[in-house]
């Protein structure tokens, strides 16, 4: 299986993040006219009821990430909930299947901006997350032997 990246500018619903995934999966099928994996991710802070969510790339473009610590300066609770969903179907009006993993977190002011349109920058995992497997460190905790 060969895998091409094709950068689509794919509309954004108001709607809950699985439906706007799939949705963005169907649109991006029919332009294709073939199999599509597509991502989306969401950033949502516990304090705004999970806001921006799915909307965080418009919230960055809006007020950038120096806007986004401000909106939550009069807030106590910095924690936030990160997730990337993956959508993939094999062709337009075939099944949508969604893949979604999430890791919690909080809201830091960083000692600098290195990219202001990455919330990588404002965002700490509140444990380690094992995204690229990780052998040595399984290997550490005992899982492989």
């Amino acid at each position: 299986m060969t895998v091409v990246h094709h950068a689509l500018e794919l509309p954004e619903l108001q709607a809950s993040p699985d439906e706007i995934s799939i949705n963005k999966c169907i649109t991006a099928a029919t332009i294709m006219q073939g199999p599509v994996i597509v991502k989306d991710t969401i950033l949502g802070f516990n304090s705004l009821n999970g806001l921006p969510g799915p909307y965080i790339k418009t919230f960055i473009a809006q007020v950038g990430l120096k806007g986004l610590i401000k909106i939550l300066s009069n807030f106590e609770n910095k924690t936030a909930q990160a997730s990337c969903t993956f959508a993939y179907t094999e062709g337009p009006n075939k099944e949508v299947q969604l893949f979604t993993g999430s890791v919690n977190g909080k809201i830091i002011v960083p000692a600098s901006f290195t990219e202001e349109n990455s919330w990588d920058n404002i965002f700490q995992p509140t444990f380690r997350t094992l995204f690229i497997f990780d052998y040595e460190y399984y290997i550490k905790i005992g899982q492989f032997e």
